[in-house]
Order: structure tokens, then C-alpha cells, then sequence
């Protein structure tokens, strides 16, 4: 049962963040100045009452074709769905991993006592301050061997 769930985990949640990536990519696309300006140039041709921008000034000053500008555009978005697709893919991942090791239990090596179970078996010992403050000083007291 725990296999499923982990096995569930590293597939579903690193597809989820695909999708929402790829769902986000236009978001950032229009981050990027080439497809900034088309949206822009496209809602100046689509609607008379939008005022132009500087950019859009400076696109038409260019004497460049609109068609050239949306091609430049539509290709960053591509770029950008494959890049965002990825990214919440791994991003996906990472949470998956990070969920699957706050799951995990550890195994102690300083161990506590737990008086209700305790069986008397010693592992707790080493552990105990005051036993290694009597171990350090029975180091230091002890004469030294000679070869």
C-alpha cells in the first residue's frame, strides 16, 4: 500500500506541475518584450480608441511587418511553454520528494529512555551525559601503556 502512494506521488505530482506550467506559460511569456508588443500592436489594430505606446511607435518607425513580429512572438511562446512545462514538472518532483521525506522515519543514534518499555539492554548508556563525563575522566586518569 505505502509503495502505491509513494509510486503515486513521483508520477502524479511531477505531471501536475507540468500541466500547470504549461498552463502558466503565456502568463510568462508576455514577460518578454517581443510578445509584449504584439498584444500590443494586436489591440491598437483590433480597437482605434487604444492609445499607442512608445514600443509601438518605435515598432511602426522601423518599417518591420506585423506578420514578422507576431511570428517572432508565437515563437517565444513556444520556447516558454516548453521551458515552464519543464520547470513545474520538476518543481512537481521536488515537492513530491520533500513530501515522501518529511514522511520518513529516521533511526535514532542517541537514544532516550522510555521508562514504561525500558528493558534494561544498555543502548541508552553512551548516551547519558553524566556517563561520559565519568568515561572522559577515567581517561585522563588512567596511566598511560607502555609498549
Amino acid at each position: 500500500m505505502r509503495k502505491a502512494v509513494v509510486l503515486l506521488l513521483i508520477v502524479v505530482l511531477p505531471v501536475l506541475g507540468a500541466l500547470a506550467g504549461k498552463r502558466a506559460a503565456p502568463v510568462f511569456a508576455r514577460a518578454h518584450y517581443a510578445v509584449h508588443l504584439a498584444d500590443q500592436v494586436r489591440l491598437e489594430a483590433a480597437d482605434s480608441d487604444v492609445e499607442t505606446t512608445l514600443e509601438s511607435d518605435a515598432f511602426r518607425a522601423q518599417g518591420r511587418e506585423r506578420e514578422d513580429l507576431f511570428a517572432e512572438a508565437a515563437a517565444v511562446e513556444r520556447e516558454f511553454v516548453l521551458g515552464t512545462t519543464v520547470f513545474g514538472a520538476w518543481c512537481g518532483l521536488v515537492f513530491a520528494l520533500r513530501i515522501l521525506g518529511l514522511n520518513r522515519t529516521r533511526r535514532r543514534e542517541i537514544y532516550e529512555i522510555n521508562y514504561d518499555s525500558c528493558l534494561s539492554c544498555g543502548r541508552c548508556f553512551l548516551s547519558c551525559p553524566r556517563e561520559r563525563l565519568r568515561l572522559d575522566e577515567l581517561k585522563g586518569r588512567r596511566p598511560a601503556r607502555e609498549p
